[in-house]
């Protein structure tokens, strides 16, 4: 049986997508994208409380890999620790996604 050749990671993308490539590149996803008229914020309600429930309960491996995931996204910019709100929120991922799974 012959194995087909490699393809490179442009080949892979589909024609009307590669003038995006570069936005799933490691280099690109250490920063945020330039300001733009697409930009949005969210408004709080000021002297709201936040509502509290369930952590559901994640693996050794999935509890390492969260924390990994927060710690990078944190020094990139992409998440901000607020200390009004106790926590780290995200604030724009446009093209970032995580998954405890993989």
């Amino acid at each position: 049986m012959k194995s087909k050749p490699m393809k490179s990671f442009e080949e892979m993308i589909p024609k009307q997508y590669r003038p995006f490539s570069k936005v799933f590149s490691k280099e690109e996803s250490k920063r945020l994208p330039e300001h733009s008229n697409q930009n949005h914020i969210i408004e709080l309600i000021p002297g709201a409380t936040g509502f509290h429930s369930k952590i559901y309960p994640l693996s050794r491996d999935e509890d390492i890999k969260l924390k990994k995931f927060i710690d990078e996204n944190l020094h990139k910019g992409y998440i901000v620790n607020k200390l009004r709100l106790k926590k780290p929120y995200l604030t724009c991922l446009p093209t970032l996604t995580y998954s405890p799974h993989k």
